[in-house]
This record gives C-alpha cells, structure tokens and sequence, in this order.
C-alpha cells in the first residue's frame, strides 16, 4: 500500500484542482484573483467579487468558500437555472423573480459549490451573477432583493413565537405554560 492508501504500483495524485471533479482532465485551474486592495485571494467564480475590480493574486490567504472548492469540495453542475433554483432551496414564489432578473445575462455554465451557498452562472469561465436564498447579484448590475426567503437563526425557516407562562406574584419568575410550578 502507498502512503495515500492505494494498491502499491498505482499512482495516485491528490485532487487539488477545483475543476478536476466537474470538468475535463484537460481543463485548467483558474488563476486566483482579488479584489483591488483587498488582502483575500479568490477564485474568479466568488461571489465576493460582485461589483468589485479584481487584479491578479500574489499569495494572499484563500477566502474560505474558494479554498473548500480548492481543497476538492468541488461542485455540483446544471443543465441550467431551473434545474438549480429548486437543489439551491430558493423559494419557488422567488422563481420568477430570480428569472427576470438574470433574462438578459448570458452564460454558458450553471453550477452551486458544494456548500450548497450560492448559485453561480459563469461565461467562459468567469463568474456573470451569483444567485442565495435571499439575493440576485448580477456582475456589474444591481443587486435584487427576493421576498420569499425568511431570515433567521434557523436559516431562513419561518418559526412561531415562543410561549411564555405568566410571571408568578411570589417568586417573580415565568410559570411554565401549563402554569403551575413550585414556589420556595
């Protein structure tokens, strides 16, 4: 066995590059970028970089979401939006919305990282808009805000006040909400 846990007399390379799950074995890895005084080097596919002027990274620190792709968390791939908008968990009542909104953006590629944070929808490899639960940022347009998702501590999951007893006249501490309870 070789130190990677492989029959010995196979070769055996670790998976670094973030495409070599997803695409061809010829593709290459994308350069990493950042964003223009900025200390965090990412993949040109980051939804960080919406709106922002990105120039060639020199061994800053990976942003954690491209270094998770890097690192071989990879992606999953769509034939398109539709087939993504349901996987990502975007409300359907947003569908339209998020449709209107990336009408006219051309692209040639639908992916969410495994993470399963975002949508991306790339052209010749660079990121064109990025789709969340709540958002639609289009690369160099306007960010759409989306009614349909519920923000919240439980990730966006619309949950019900919780109940409270009365507050007892004695001990001054909140009853259960059957009500009774021992007071010293």
């Amino acid at each position: 066995m070789s130190a990677l846990g492989a029959p010995s007399g196979q070769d055996v390379v670790p998976v670094r590059d973030h495409r070599a799950m997803t695409a061809p074995p010829d593709s290459q890895a994308q350069p990493l970028v950042k964003i223009v005084g900025g200390d965090r080097a990412h993949l040109p596919t980051c939804g960080h970089l919406f709106g922002k002027e990105v120039v060639p990274a020199a061994g800053e620190q990976v942003c954690d979401l491209c270094q998770r792709e890097i690192d071989g968390f990879g992606r999953t791939n769509f034939e398109d939006l539709d087939a993504a908008l349901p996987a990502m968990g975007v409300s359907s009542t947003d569908w339209p919305a998020v449709k209107a909104a990336l009408a006219k953006v051309a692209h040639d590629e639908v992916f969410m990282p495994y993470s399963r944070s975002y949508i991306a929808l790339n052209r010749d490899g660079q990121g064109v808009a990025w789709v969340g639960k709540n958002y639609v940022d289009v690369a160099g347009g306007t960010r759409t805000e989306l009614p349909g998702y519920a923000s919240g501590p439980r990730g966006g999951a619309v949950t019900a006040e919780p109940r409270y007893g009365e507050v007892c006249g004695t001990c001054f501490m909140t009853k259960p909400v059957g009500g009774t309870h021992d007071c010293w």
